[in-house]
């Protein structure tokens, strides 16, 4: 079996799993979330600046209105589109995973709607995992727990986090 295949049933297949995960235990999902918006954050910012042409070629495996998109602005200056969205992404694992509760189901929302929006690049964004991604985020928002990964730990002024 190709890699490229490999990888696109593995995506699928996650963002299934974290579909079920985000039912079971919401802080458990939250976590995972965070941990993907920020390494995906991470990745896209890091590729945008040093190889900015790898998204171009994502472009024959995007839907066609999509397609369009990828083989022109990216094509140009895929810098000015991309490290805003790699912001984006960094900023909402950042909220999910050291936000208060308020914080975190913003960062959980933006994250959502950040998913869904990858929907029309099709394959390029291993479809329909983007959606079921979507889906896992909105679950995940709507039973949001009182949960912060520094709960418990005793600061050194003495407070709690």
């Amino acid at each position: 079996m190709d890699f490229w295949i490999r990888v696109y049933l593995l995506g699928n297949f996650a963002a299934l799993l974290l579909v079920f995960v985000a039912l079971w235990r919401a802080s458990v999902a939250r976590a995972a979330f965070a941990l993907l918006l920020t390494g995906a954050g991470a990745w896209s910012l890091t590729v945008a600046v040093k190889t900015p042409a790898a998204f171009a070629a994502l472009a024959p495996w995007a839907w066609r209105p999509a397609r369009a998109f990828l083989e022109g602005l990216l094509t140009n200056g895929p810098a000015f589109v991309v490290v805003p969205l790699a912001v984006l992404q960094l900023a909402c694992g950042l909220m999910l995973a050291f936000g208060d509760r308020r914080t975190a189901r913003q960062g959980m929302l933006a994250g959502g709607l950040f998913f869904a929006a990858l929907a029309p690049l099709g394959l390029a964004s291993a479809f329909p995992a983007t959606l079921v991604l979507a889906v896992a985020a909105g679950i995940t928002w709507a039973a949001m727990p009182e949960w912060h990964p520094l709960r418990g730990l005793r600061l050194r002024h003495g407070g709690r986090a």
